[in-house]
């Protein structure tokens, strides 16, 4: 990823981007690069409406939205041994 990036190390990285439009195998197919970028030491956001995503990442931040504002609540515990998470922002 250094090498797209001119050279600067990208150790976190957030994407919201059309998770909506994606059929299941192309859905599974970057969870799987998700998980890679996430095993070799990177934190990985996602900012999703998507139902499927959020059982597939369990340790997410979900933002609740009502008439006193908005709230953020943390899903799952932090992993073991200093891994990094692969995080999902929701909306609900």
């Amino acid at each position: 990823m250094r090498q797209e990036a001119g050279g600067t190390a990208i150790e976190t990285l957030f994407v919201d981007e059309g998770f909506g439009m994606l059929d299941a195998d192309t859905l599974d197919e970057v969870m799987a690069v998700v998980d890679g970028l996430r095993e070799g030491g990177r934190c990985v956001g996602l900012v999703s409406h998507v139902p499927d995503l959020r059982a597939r990442i369990q340790h997410r931040l979900e933002v609740h939205k009502d008439a006193r504002g908005s709230r953020v609540q943390v899903v799952g515990a932090a992993e073991p041994r200093g891994r990094r998470l692969a995080l999902l922002v929701t909306a609900g």
